[in-house]
């Protein structure tokens, strides 16, 4: 289990699979309606100045190798094998765009996933999800 998880559960109020059920139950949402995710702004993300002047950690994310990643991957062994110089197969390709992604590269293409605070009911039969306080 991540470090984030941990830390999310150990607040003791996190946002649960029982309590997502209950709340589908509890409001009659149907097996066929979308789930829609709040989106939230970068900035929730980046350490920052509270207006009290405190200073205040980003939010949490756990992150996961997802596509991007396991692309990247691919590109850099493919720039490793040699694969790519072959001028005739990739014409257009120019040494600088051979440029492997570094590991702060990776990491940033990372997906990154935050726990969910709530549902929201709009009275619209779809099932919304927050993860804004």
């Amino acid at each position: 289990m991540s470090k984030t998880i941990e830390k999310i559960k150990a607040r003791g109020h996190a946002f649960t699979v029982g309590d997502l059920l209950d709340y589908i139950k509890e409001n009659g949402i149907q097996r066929d309606a979308l789930v829609l995710y709040h989106r939230i702004e970068d900035s929730y993300f980046k350490e920052s100045i509270w207006h009290t002047g405190e200073i205040i950690s980003g939010w949490d994310v756990v992150a996961k190798e997802g596509v991007a990643y396991h692309e990247a991957l691919r590109w850099n062994a493919r720039i490793d094998s040699g694969e790519l110089l072959d001028k005739e197969q990739y014409p257009l390709l120019t040494e600088t765009d051979l440029k492997k992604y570094s590991p702060e590269d990776l990491q940033v293409l990372k997906d990154q996933y935050v726990e969910v605070f709530t549902p929201c009911g709009y009275n619209d039969g779809q099932l919304y999800l927050s993860a804004h306080y």
